[in-house]
């Protein structure tokens, strides 16, 4: 590995070996936000990966210009090895976090490109008063219908994915509210 390459590397920590149960021993449902993220944060925390979630460690450019004599216009572009060190450690982080999801959480966050992007909804989710909680659960189920019959043998269908539709509809006209401002 040239010199580019290995200081490219040693800027971005890749701990793949890090049993992430050892560190963060409950998955993440919509009742232990704040356990869950006390853990997942000692984790990110000790490796040093905090900025990738935080934003102080944002990506380098994808590709960059280097000088090129002869090409015709003396310049190429190429791959940057910064980017590709620093996506090589954001995905491995991005999978621990989302390693740590239960199943219908890991549903709100199917995706989203980078560890950032899943914290950064994950706390966006759990933030108190959020409705968004609510109404990613509901988008994230299957549509299912039921078959019931009613006294009159009638079959009476319920789906999922109206009732989803009808709560955006309700919290973008201001009518849904959370249930604390009930109390």
């Amino acid at each position: 590995m040239d010199r580019l390459h290995s200081s490219s590397f040693a800027q971005y920590p890749y701990p793949s070996m890090i049993n992430v149960g050892n560190f963060v021993s409950i998955k993440l449902t919509e009742g232990n936000y704040i356990l869950w993220k006390r853990q997942m944060l000692g984790l990110i925390e000790s490796q040093d990966m905090l900025g990738f979630i935080d934003g102080t460690n944002p990506a380098p450019p994808e590709r960059i210009t280097v000088r090129d004599d002869s090409s015709t216009n003396g310049t190429m572009d190429i791959d940057n090895v910064e980017f590709l060190a620093w996506r090589r450690s954001d995905r491995l982080l991005k999978g621990w976090i989302i390693g740590s999801l239960s199943e219908d959480i890991q549903r709100t966050v199917v995706g989203l490109n980078t560890a950032r992007d899943v914290w950064t909804k994950l706390e966006k989710m759990f933030t108190p008063g959020s409705q968004e909680l609510e109404i990613q659960f509901l988008m994230s189920k299957p549509t299912q219908a039921a078959e019931p019959q009613d006294s009159q043998g009638s079959e009476v269908k319920f789906l999922t994915a109206e009732t989803t539709v009808a709560c955006f509809d309700l919290r973008s006209d201001g009518l849904l509210t959370s249930n604390k401002s009930k109390l």
